[in-house]
């Protein structure tokens, strides 16, 4: 008997350490560097939240791990942000099977001083996100308003961008949005790689005559019938 209450009592507290394991010993044991010191962690490894540093721009993400589904490696975790941008999704260690990323195009902190004071909201969604480590397979779109917010800035109203989002090769993210409006068109490919660099392609067909001094002075070139842009940089 002694020894069945000996086993019962060690049971409990492995249990309750389990239950109770901090999410920051979990994060110093298993998350790589880079996320460590770029992150705290609060709550248990079953509960807690993830809060960015400030220079980010992302607010405290709350997560949780169900239990019961853990062992089928499928969809065993859930967050989400209330802050801006706004973050969400379920999956498991190294697959989202939803995914959603929303904001305000200012929330996102954009380095480029052309982007300052500019208006509009970027909204992406992702199904079957596999990452290893950065963007293995997954399929999405991605939708903006930012050329038809801002009449102010372009003397011009643009037209709504949107398009899919897919892993491509060397574990690149893409992005090709496109829109039109009256006789113009525009067509972005953005692709994003998990070394943190970017290359964005921009082009514009039979532009409205109103945006073409603006657009010369952005970057663009090329003639009356197509315009274009392209550019690399870091996007963290």
């Amino acid at each position: 008997m002694r020894a069945l209450t000996v086993i019962a009592a060690v049971g409990v507290a492995l249990c309750a350490v389990i239950v109770h394991f901090p999410s920051a010993w979990a994060a110093g044991l298993f998350a790589p560097d880079e996320i460590k010191s770029r992150a705290k962690f609060t709550g248990t490894i079953w509960r807690g939240a993830i809060i960015p540093n400030a220079d980010i721009g992302v607010g405290a993400i709350a997560y949780s791990v169900d239990a019961k589904t853990l062992l089928s490696r499928e969809n065993y975790i859930t967050f989400s942000s209330d802050g801006t941008p706004q973050i969400s999704g379920k999956g498991s260690q190294r697959k989202l099977s939803q995914f959603r990323l929303t904001g305000p195009l200012q929330s996102f902190k954009p380095s480029d001083p052309r982007f300052a004071g500019f208006l509009g909201d970027i909204d992406i969604e992702m199904s079957d996100f596999t990452f290893d480590p950065f963007c293995a397979s997954g399929s999405g779109t991605a939708r903006t308003d930012i050329l038809a917010r801002n009449t102010d800035y372009l003397g011009w109203s643009g037209p709504k961008l949107s398009g899919p989002v897919t892993c491509r090769e060397e574990g690149l993210l893409m992005a090709q949005l496109s829109g039109a409006k009256g006789g113009s068109r525009i067509e972005v490919t953005l692709q994003l790689s998990g070394n943190g660099t970017y290359r964005a392609d921009i082009v514009t067909i039979n532009p409205d005559a109103e945006i073409m001094p603006y657009l010369q002075s952005f970057g663009f070139r090329g003639n009356g019938q197509s315009l274009t842009l392209s550019e690399t940089g870091n996007w963290r």
